[in-house]
């Protein structure tokens, strides 16, 4: 029995490992043959050369390592036979050796073996009729001549640094709605734009208004004849302020209201927001770890 499996150590060497079983004879008659089995490991190594196509990223190459001298001016006295009292010796300090290097370390590609298949011809040579009695389809050898063909599927990769973008900000858009009887949900993401925003409602007949910030309940009431809330220049910080409002209307019949929420942007000088002379009452509310206030006008409808 021949099984085989492919190794490959490394992408310029590889080899084929063969486990041979066979049978040896310690006894025989006409009916049969009584022996041993044992195991032979071979490994059988090949080489091959091919060109590579790049489907990805083309591999980086090596670079030439420099290596630069340089020195200083130094003026030296001449003295001895032959040279004026004025003379000086212009060049480079002699007594010293100065250089800049530079060495590169580049990753060195490897590869990956992804499956290999065999087609294999295996033939036992000089087959020959054992010596005694042994049944007579049985025969003897001692070579065998194996021929294959060897598909090979590697991956050749080399680790590279890659330069990741920082994220492009989620943009905001404003929300502005409309609606009368029913109910409804609405979804507004500030973004990742620091800012100042702004929160209006208004609002004729009976319904139930709930707003919440990223799952938190930011306001919940119950409004009755005409009326409205408004909550501007609220300031908005995306690293710690939530990001989602939720806000939820179930409207009776004969109901109208409308909706706007801004997105962040430049907030005026004057943080708080201007508080309408009508205003019957203001709401205190939770935004993030900021305490702000909600005007509400209301007036009776007949």
């Amino acid at each position: 029995m021949l099984n085989q499996n492919v190794i490959a150590p490394q992408c310029p060497l590889g080899f084929v490992r063969k486990n041979i079983d066979f049978a040896t004879r310690d006894c025989s008659n006409s009916n049969g043959v009584c022996g041993d089995i044992r195991h032979c490991t071979v490994d059988v190594p090949f080489n091959c050369t091919t060109m590579v196509s790049f489907n990805g990223a083309l591999p980086v190459l090596p670079q030439e390592n420099s290596s630069n001298e340089f020195g200083y001016h130094r003026k030296q006295e001449l003295k001895g036979a032959g040279f004026a009292e004025k003379d000086h010796l212009l060049s480079s300090d002699l007594s010293e050796f100065n250089q800049v290097s530079e060495e590169f370390f580049t990753e060195l590609p490897y590869c990956e073996l992804i499956n290999a298949s065999m087609v294999e011809y295996n033939e036992y040579l000089n087959r020959q009729r054992p010596k005694g009695v042994v049944p007579f389809e049985e025969r003897e050898f001692r070579q065998i001549e194996e021929k294959m063909v060897l598909d090979i599927n590697l991956k050749i990769l080399q680790e590279q640094q890659v330069a990741i973008p920082a994220p492009a900000p989620t943009p905001c858009v404003p929300l502005a709605e409309s609606g009368g009887s029913g109910q409804f949900t609405f979804q507004h993401f500030l973004g990742n734009q620091a800012g100042c925003f702004g929160i209006a409602f208004a609002s004729v007949g009976s319904l139930h208004l709930k707003i919440t910030l990223n799952g938190s309940t930011f306001l919940e009431t119950y409004l009755f004849g005409a009326t409205s809330f408004s909550a501007g220049s609220l300031e908005y910080d995306p690293n710690t302020d939530p990001q989602n409002i939720t806000v939820d209307i179930d409207a009776s019949e004969g109901s109208i209201w409308t909706l706007a929420i801004s997105c962040p942007g430049p907030c005026p000088d004057d943080s708080g927001f201007a508080v309408n002379p009508l205003v019957a009452e203001e709401i205190e509310t939770k935004f993030g770890s900021k305490t702000i206030r909600i005007a509400k006008v209301t007036s009776a409808v007949k």
